[in-house]
């Protein structure tokens, strides 16, 4: 997974995120148990991910928040941990698209 930490949009109200998979050239694992080389992605797309921003500047929530979120299609609500993290279930693909979370 990658992010673009240069479109990063990081309020008190709203945290804009770009993510995507990368899948690039490499190759198979050198033994069952290892990873690829190089940046191949051993799978199929699209990748099922759980997404847990951390270190935000300003988007600070408090545990048991309601967080609103969307990613290309998918959309959904998710309520903060004891830590006030919130953690977004996502499908990702090769191609960018943009985390949007909210406050209601």
């Amino acid at each position: 997974m990658r992010w673009d930490s240069t479109r990063i949009i990081d309020t008190p109200e709203r945290l804009e995120l770009p993510l995507r998979v990368l899948s690039g050239s490499g190759g198979l694992p050198p033994r069952p148990g290892y990873p690829t080389t190089g940046d191949l992605l051993p799978g199929q797309l699209p990748v099922q991910v759980e997404v847990t921003p951390r270190r935000l500047q300003q988007f600070q929530l408090a545990p048991g928040e309601t967080v609103h979120w969307s990613f290309g299609d998918q959309h959904g609500s998710v309520t903060t941990d004891p830590t006030g993290a919130a953690t977004v279930p996502l499908r990702l693909d090769i191609t960018w698209q943009t985390l949007v979370m909210t406050r209601n």
